[in-house]
């Protein structure tokens, strides 16, 4: 089977893992896609397989043409309140349903399988109340739920969890009973450090993530050699040949236990699927455990596109790294793997939302006795490996790079920029005549609509569009530069998570509105509450319609983290004169919330003429009260 570049293909299911034969490379999943036709009626399914670690980019309902994917099924969305104890969860499979009850777990009309009744996939069964259950694949928990990174994924399903987690994280001292100190290791990111910790410290977590490898490697393989052949890029979506060589090798259905323990909350997107069940096709959120603060030590020698090949002895290569955004599409392999002096690169999965508390998380970052050697030019990457260097076939693996899976944070509910978002969607609801959409912006995803604003439908929170840092060695960067790398990052000293904007657009009939605001850093006061530290301006700039922000964001990004955030300094570099920057004064005494009188002030000096906000309070609640009457 083949998948035709021309046609369209959803993601519908995960299958299989498999492991992969070539040394250190990927281990695989399969997946079942479906056709969808130019009628947006349905076809045929085909399997295919990837690697583990494309896991985030091939969500369930993704629709596919020719290795790109811009678009995806819209699903339900619901928030549960679920126990991560023994005994608030177990597992089924299809097939096990089957045989036991003799009726198909998924109703028919539901969420339609091929040949559901025998499918041995596991599915992570979670009790949401009396008679109520709510349905996760276990690959999907795996993709999602254990932390941010492909390489988290990756090494879990690849090595015994001993083996896997010394790659991962070590200890930096004694663990307290109110600090547990952490030292994360390269190709690892910050929002891994939770998981980490826990795996580390926690035997609940160690004991449940073994489960991963040991359902994979329960299943004996036959080594048929090295008669495969080796697909370019996502090919594995478009090369059926590739699939049997990995069936032929043996599969295997791991079950994926939830890695903390006691109550947590999950929302998802899926369907109602018979009575009392819910099927969660994709997870976009999850609490965390509480527990001590963590403490994290970064190597300042490395990056975060460092994947732990020490090439000191020959000269250490510079990573050309940037994150794989809009219409570039990163080559990728999940068969090869990379080469020592090869290209890095960051590949964005789809974000993530933590729910509920915060866990306190402190960084820091030392200085290192890693020694490397001369410099010398990374080799131009012609495909992309998340696999570990070296550890695939030698006649191409010089020209494969290492690429660093990571799914990005969305917007966190609290603080000024949630509030300004909101604030937005309360004066499209009210004002649907003058103000026509609200959308949010990344050079990622393009311009997004929100489909929620003026419904009752669950407020979906927008990405944010990191500055444009450039990471430099201490030798490259001036004093000047460091001060505003460091500035740029989310965290003192720490350059690898840089501040987030939020780009908002909202549309009048003639307009395009973009408010842009910038991320704050935030601390916890000695009440335990969250508190923004910086006290930054946000920016509105108005342009025609039709004009395309990917011509003139970029730059306007890279002139606000050089001007560290004073919007003011940027005005003369917006592509209008129609832009101001404006502040977030507190409210006066009253009912105007912060975000609403923030959002109207941003669009005041956008030139608008909008009501005041008391009488669309006023309104509102009129037509509230006729409503109820």
């Amino acid at each position: 089977m083949k998948c035709n570049p021309d046609h369209d293909f959803v993601v519908w299911w995960y299958g299989q893992f498999v492991k992969n034969p070539f040394g250190h490379a990927l281990p695989h999943v399969e997946a079942l896609m479906r056709r969808l036709h130019s009628d947006h009626s349905w076809g045929g399914f085909h399997l295919q397989s990837f690697g583990v670690t494309s896991l985030p980019q091939l969500r369930i309902g993704s629709v596919w043409r020719d290795k790109r994917s811009s678009t995806q099924l819209a699903f339900d969305v619901r928030e549960f309140s679920v126990d991560f104890s023994d005994g608030g969860y177990d597992f089924v499979s299809q097939r096990e349903h089957f045989a036991k009850h003799g009726m198909p777990l998924l109703p028919e009309g539901a969420h339609p399988l091929q040949n559901h009744e025998l499918d041995p996939s596991q599915i992570l069964r979670l009790k949401v109340g009396p008679d109520r259950w709510l349905l996760v694949p276990c690959t999907e928990f795996l993709a999602r739920c254990y932390g941010r990174s492909g390489k988290a994924n990756r090494l879990l399903c690849q090595y015994h969890v001993d083996a896997a987690r010394a790659m991962m994280v070590s200890a930096s001292g004694a663990p307290r009973t109110e600090v547990w100190p952490i030292k994360i290791h390269p190709g690892l990111y910050k929002s891994d450090a939770v998981l980490l910790a826990h795996l580390l410290f926690d035997p609940v977590t160690e004991l449940r993530a073994r489960h991963i490898y040991a359902g994979i490697e329960s299943v004996q393989h036959q080594h048929r050699g090295a008669g495969g052949a080796a697909v370019a890029g996502h090919d594995e979506l478009a090369n059926g040949s590739v699939l049997s060589y990995w069936r032929e090798n043996g599969s295997a259905h791991p079950k994926v236990h939830p890695w903390f323990s006691g109550p947590a909350r999950l929302r998802v997107e899926g369907v109602e699927v018979g009575d009392g069940a819910f099927l969660a096709l994709r997870i976009t959120g999850c609490s965390l455990p509480n527990g001590p603060e963590i403490e994290v030590e970064y190597d300042a020698a490395l990056t975060k596109l460092d994947d732990g090949y020490d090439d000191a002895a020959e000269g250490s290569a510079v990573p050309a790294g940037s994150a794989a955004q809009g219409d570039k599409i990163a080559p990728l392999t999940d068969i090869s793997s990379p080469g020592a002096p090869a290209q890095a690169l960051e590949i964005l999965d789809p974000a993530f939302e933590v729910l509920g508390d915060v866990r306190e998380v402190k960084v820091r970052t030392v200085k290192s006795d890693h020694k490397s050697g001369p410099k010398i030019p990374a080799t131009e990457a012609e495909k992309f490996s998340a696999a570990e260097r070296g550890g695939g076939r030698a006649v191409e693996g010089a020209r494969v790079g290492y690429a660093s899976h990571h799914s990005p944070v969305s917007l966190e509910r609290f603080g000024t920029l949630w509030a300004v978002w909101r604030g937005l969607k309360f004066l499209v609801s009210q004002l649907p005549d003058q103000l026509v959409s609200l959308g949010w912006y990344t050079t990622a995803t393009g311009l997004m609509r929100d489909a929620s604003a003026g419904t009752s439908a669950p407020d979906d929170a927008p990405l944010l569009e990191p500055l444009p840092i450039t990471l430099l060695a201490d030798a490259e960067a001036s004093p000047a530069t460091k001060a505003t790398q460091r500035w740029a990052s989310m965290h003192q000293g720490e350059s690898v998570t840089p501040r987030g904007v939020l780009i908002a657009c909202v549309e009048t009939p003639t307009e395009a509105v973009f408010v842009l605001e910038l991320q704050r850093r935030v601390t916890i006061d000695e009440r335990g509450l969250q508190k923004e530290l910086d006290r930054l301006c946000g920016l509105v700039v108005v342009t025609e319609r039709d004009r395309n922000p990917g011509t003139w964001l970029p730059g306007l990004l890279t002139a606000i983290m050089s001007s560290e955030g004073i919007m003011k300094k940027v005005l003369p570099l917006c592509p209008t004169r129609n832009c101001s920057d404006f502040s977030h004064q507190p409210p006066r005494v009253g009912r105007s919330r912060a975000g609403d009188v923030w959002a109207r002030n941003a669009l005041d000096k956008a030139g608008l003429t909008l009501p005041k906000l008391e009488d669309l309070y006023r309104d509102l609640d009129g037509r509230t009260s006729r409503s109820s009457s």
